[in-house]
């Protein structure tokens, strides 16, 4: 037995659109994207969006998260019940090291990153790990030199998705 699946055009002019009902869990806001158009922006906690019937493909996003997408269809009965997004996976905090000598080693306190930071890797950005839920993250970031000397100490605040620079003063010799 085949199911029929009505045009898009015919159901719009036909079906009235209705009330989509949709809940963020763990305490993000998101942009919505409908169909690859921006619908709604800065959405917190509970929020509607009033749908036409058929196949849709939405996309939840901020600078700070990754984007999460969802496709579902929106009948004269379903979605019945509000439709959960969530939890929403944040963007790394990352540390970049534009200035200090060759060859130290860059750690940040309380977790297992050590980073030998030279001119091959002083591009590369230190992915920062933030704890579960948290808007920020402070870090205590000791670098020391090729004898284990600490030769700078600081603590930054790391938030989701930004990037913190970081610059150890060059001793003259």
């Amino acid at each position: 037995k085949a199911s029929l699946q009505p045009d898009t055009a015919i159901s719009e002019a036909v079906l009235p659109k209705r009330d989509v009902h949709f809940r963020i869990v763990g305490g993000s806001w998101v942009n919505v994207d409908l169909d690859g158009r921006e619908v709604a922006r800065s959405q917190m906690n509970r929020f509607k969006l009033n749908l036409s019937h058929g196949r849709h493909k939405l996309r939840f996003s901020n600078p700070y998260i990754y984007p999460k997408d969802m496709v579902f269809d929106v009948t004269a009965t379903d979605p019945a019940e509000d439709l959960i997004i969530g939890p929403l996976e944040s963007r790394p905090a990352q540390l970049r090291v534009l200035e200090c000598p060759d060859n130290v080693i860059v750690e940040i306190v309380g977790t297992d990153i050590r980073r030998l930071v030279n001119k091959a890797t002083r591009d590369e950005p230190i992915r920062i790990p933030l704890a579960a839920g948290a808007s920020t993250t402070e870090h205590e970031i000791v670098v020391r030199d090729r004898n284990q000397t600490v030769v700078h100490r600081t603590r930054l605040v790391f938030r989701p998705g930004e990037e913190q620079v970081l610059a150890v003063p060059v001793k003259p010799l």
